[in-house]
């Protein structure tokens, strides 16, 4: 029998038996006690001439540092060819501590705009699978390549997608999970839970609170930092210390996978 301690921590069981013929056997096994994981899926990580980042982000990324918790951060690719050698160093170097993990989110980034056609399409709805294949693997590459990174997650630029995009991430085996997927998809779908932004773009406290439930094992949490004025970064702070306060575990994408689906990590 095994009592798990009273707060989040990680710990070693060790067993020892003899057997009927008088063989001793041991065994140890390390688990992970937690209350509930939580991910932070931040969106839309784009280069600034002159600044690298927007003050939005730098804010965001201090305070991740400062509060040693993790995060995840969207990378456009468009944003890479984009970007100068000092927002390669920074992604470079944010990738090597481990609160900062990036994932694809798209080449282009486009939402709601109009085809050659004049049909409202986005990146990743309403566009050819051709199209959105190439488009994922472009940004892979571009991290790989510019940035020396490899990308295991993606999530699609507004959260639209289709059939196509099922079928592309199919095709793409170094992507191992989709954040907001649909449930049909092969790779392991983390769904959004309660918003911090109510509406988009503006972290609210109160209705945070109001909606926040500690159940689930895990729940993952979409932002834009890149908008945040002082007043939404400082509804944002009031979150996340209410979530360290329940004692909530930050995670990021993989380390969750980790521990919901070992068996499918190379």
């Amino acid at each position: 029998t095994f009592t798990a301690p009273e707060h989040p921590d990680t710990v070693t069981i060790r067993a020892q038996a003899r057997r009927e013929d008088g063989a001793a056997l041991a065994g140890t096994a390390t688990i992970v006690v937690y209350r509930q994981w939580a991910v932070l899926k931040a969106n839309d990580f784009r280069y600034v001439p002159s600044w690298t980042v927007s003050r939005g982000w730098r804010r965001y990324v201090d305070f991740v540092s400062r509060r040693e918790i993790r995060t995840s951060l969207g990378l456009i690719g468009k944003e890479i060819e984009r970007g100068d050698s000092s927002f390669a160093t920074m992604i470079r170097d944010l990738a090597a501590d481990q609160r900062y993990e990036f994932w694809n989110h798209g080449y282009d980034h486009a939402v709601s705009v109009p085809d050659s056609l004049g049909r409202i399409v986005s990146e990743f709805r309403g566009t050819s699978y051709e199209h959105q294949l190439d488009h994922l693997r472009r940004t892979q590459e571009l991290a790989r390549d510019e940035c020396g990174i490899a990308l295991c997650a993606f999530g699609a630029p507004g959260n639209a997608f289709d059939a196509n995009t099922v079928r592309a991430l199919d095709a793409c085996p170094d992507v191992r999970i989709w954040l907001f997927g649909p449930e049909e998809s092969g790779k392991l779908v983390l769904p959004q839970t309660i918003p911090i932004e109510q509406p988009i773009f503006n972290p609210d406290f109160a209705a945070f609170l109001t909606a926040y439930d500690p159940e689930p094992p895990f729940a993952v949490y979409q932002i834009h930092p890149k908008d945040w004025d002082e007043t939404r970064f400082g509804e944002f702070t009031r979150i996340v210390n209410f979530l360290l306060d329940q004692e909530v575990t930050f995670v990021t994408p993989s380390e969750l996978e980790r521990f919901l689906e070992p068996e499918r990590i190379p």
